[in-house]
């Protein structure tokens, strides 16, 4: 066979190779577990929350619509603390409920958050490449929990959050919390006596 012939043979090899390759086995690439489809914009309504009337913003992801705040509601049943016991501070970081009061102080048409609720949530953020847990968006406030005998956890404000969960564990139930700075929620416990923040999901 001459030279020129297996040079076109050889050539030939090349371009067919290359064009299947192109081709692939015809799947997407990987792509994160959010789409484009996912919508995060905030949006102001006005709530009635019983004697408060305020206006809360909210924050749909998906299917999800949160309040984009701490709630700051006095609940008919259970307890509630200011931090620090100052009044005042109602006004900046929502109210501190113990959990029979978390259960029972969001609006009508509105319910304390499941487990599997913020769990959705918490798996959204982790994949999303922005931070959403920024005053902008999630309006977190940082101030911990307090404990049943007044005192506050961390002790330094700023620290971390903590929002109770619907789902109980026993004698305590499940919380989320989130370190100010970072972008993702953990899940954890406390006593069902503990004051924690509140954040209502839409039903």
């Amino acid at each position: 066979m001459k030279a020129t012939n297996l040079f076109q043979l050889l050539f030939a090899f090349l371009i067919f190779a290359c064009t299947d390759d192109e081709k692939g086995d015809g799947k997407e690439p990987h792509s994160p577990s959010y789409s484009s489809s996912s919508q995060i914009y905030m949006k102001v309504d006005t709530i009635p929350l019983g004697q408060s009337g305020q206006s809360y913003r909210t924050i749909t992801i998906n299917s999800q619509t949160w309040l984009a705040q701490n709630l700051n509601d006095t609940s008919t049943s259970g307890k509630w603390w200011c931090y620090g016991d100052n009044e005042l501070k109602c006004g900046s970081y929502g109210k501190f409920y113990d959990w029979d009061a978390a259960n029972n102080v969001c609006p009508s048409g509105w319910k304390l958050p499941s487990e599997d609720e913020w769990k959705e949530l918490s798996i959204f953020l982790k994949d999303y490449p922005n931070n959403i847990l920024t005053k902008a968006w999630w309006n977190a406030s940082y101030e911990g929990y307090r404990y049943e005998d007044g005192r506050w956890f961390p002790a330094e404000t700023e620290q971390e959050g903590y929002w109770w969960t619907s789902t109980p564990y026993g004698n305590w139930a499940y919380c989320y919390k989130a370190r100010n700075g970072q972008k993702q929620l953990e899940k954890s416990y406390e006593a069902k006596s503990r004051g924690l923040s509140v954040r209502c999901i839409k039903k």
